[in-house]
């Protein structure tokens, strides 16, 4: 970068690296959205072996939390993608009933 004067001006070694802006930023998919899933995960459901949570249902749900929780609620897709995502890494099983997924021995807290 150069000076007022046309010589060159060294970057300041303690400044924040610039975001790239060739990229935009994934819209939707902040690290505190995508991490409302876990922490609803973790306040909403609870192990019932037997019974079984539609992905409907399951966003219907996650929705009211996020407004109780005062969160911006991921899309259903995204929703979908992070908590199949997080299921998995806890050994949360879903499975397909028909035309929809299902998770398998959870259901609701409350």
């Amino acid at each position: 970068m150069a000076d007022a004067l046309g010589g060159e001006v060294p970057a300041r070694q303690d400044a924040p690296p610039r975001r790239d802006r060739s990229r935009p930023a994934a819209a939707g998919r902040g690290k505190k959205e995508e991490g409302s899933v876990p922490a609803y995960m973790n306040a909403r459901l609870q192990s019932a072996v037997g019974k079984t949570l539609t992905l409907a249902a399951l966003h219907s749900d996650y929705q009211a939390w996020c407004r109780a929780e005062k969160l911006t609620a991921l899309k259903r897709q995204v929703f979908a993608e992070v908590l199949s995502k997080t299921a998995g890494e806890v050994g949360l099983e879903s499975a397909n009933e028909g035309r929809e997924k299902v998770w398998l021995d959870v259901e609701l807290v409350g």
